[in-house]
């Protein structure tokens, strides 16, 4: 189950769930205190106030997970994980670019993991789905 109700969201913090996080936090999922949602998600505001240097550094890293983390570090944000009690899935006709979806999800024709590794996580973490 998602316990979203007895985390601490006090001192700034954003609970995300454990795993792909790509040398960054996670961009798929988060809990935060309703003082820290813009904070969270504006995130291009911090990206233009940087010298161009520094910008270019951010982006250099490569993916958006990493600079995400930068973003919230700046802001003082704290990020915090949790148990995964979720996963990302597709249908066969998804178009996405960055992951093919496969293996079935049991028990729901047509519906694809994406990620099988969120998929084994959520499994661990709620066994009676």
């Amino acid at each position: 189950p998602h316990e979203y109700t007895t985390l601490d969201l006090s001192n700034n913090t954003v609970w995300i769930p454990q795993g792909e996080a790509y040398g960054g936090v996670t961009d798929r999922h988060l809990i935060v205190s309703r003082a820290n949602i813009l904070d969270t998600l504006d995130i291009f505001p911090t990206l233009f106030q940087q010298r161009d240097e520094q910008l270019q550094d951010w982006i250099a890293v490569g993916t958006p997970e990493s600079i995400l983390k930068r973003v919230w570090t700046s802001k003082g944000l704290n990020v915090r994980r949790m148990k995964r009690v979720m996963f990302t899935c597709a249908t066969p006709l998804d178009t996405s670019r960055w992951k093919r979806a496969k293996g079935e999800v049991p028990g729901v024709p047509g519906l694809l993991k994406k990620y099988e590794s969120e998929y084994d996580q959520t499994q661990q973490n709620c066994p009676t789905l």
